[in-house]
């Protein structure tokens, strides 16, 4: 029997928010706060609390609402394009799944104290300049190349 379009893309966010869910509390259980675990050229895993949007962005102290108010936007449009887009493409589900799940689990994990998102993974350039993510960023970024394919 074949899943329905919102079946799959529920099945999808649900699996996502999981998996992000276990991976943070990996982090949190096995990574010191302060401590920096360097992996290989520039690659690290370290515990960051990120208080600020996507990208290391600011909103005078909103943040919270605005990503709030951002996630139930996204996830009331995707819930109203994906019957109609799975027409045109079977995957678009997953991919919806996707962006719902990653963007889910990074405003549940906000909304947690202490407030902010639990970053992990890590990423020093050879200038210096460093940026920091987790699970839920990673497919959220291949969620948005699957959109590019869709499209």
């Amino acid at each position: 029997m074949r899943r329905r379009p919102l079946d799959r893309l529920a099945a999808t966010a649900s699996l996502i928010f999981i998996a992000d869910f276990a991976a943070k509390q990996w982090a949190l259980g096995a990574l010191v706060p302060e401590g920096d675990h360097p992996l290989a050229a520039g690659w690290h895993l370290a515990i960051v609390n990120n208080t600020h949007l996507a990208g290391g962005l600011q909103s005078a102290g909103l943040e919270l609402p605005v990503t709030a108010i951002l996630t139930m936007i996204v996830a009331v449009l995707v819930v109203r394009v994906c019957r109609p887009l799975a027409a045109v493409d079977a995957s678009s589900p997953v991919t919806l799944g996707l962006l719902v799940g990653a963007g889910a689990a990074n405003l549940a994990d906000a909304l947690i104290p202490p407030y902010g998102v639990v970053d992990f993974i890590g990423f020093t350039k050879p200038t210096g300049g460093a940026f920091s993510f987790n699970l839920a960023d990673v497919v959220l970024a291949l969620a948005l190349v699957f959109c590019l394919r869709t499209m």
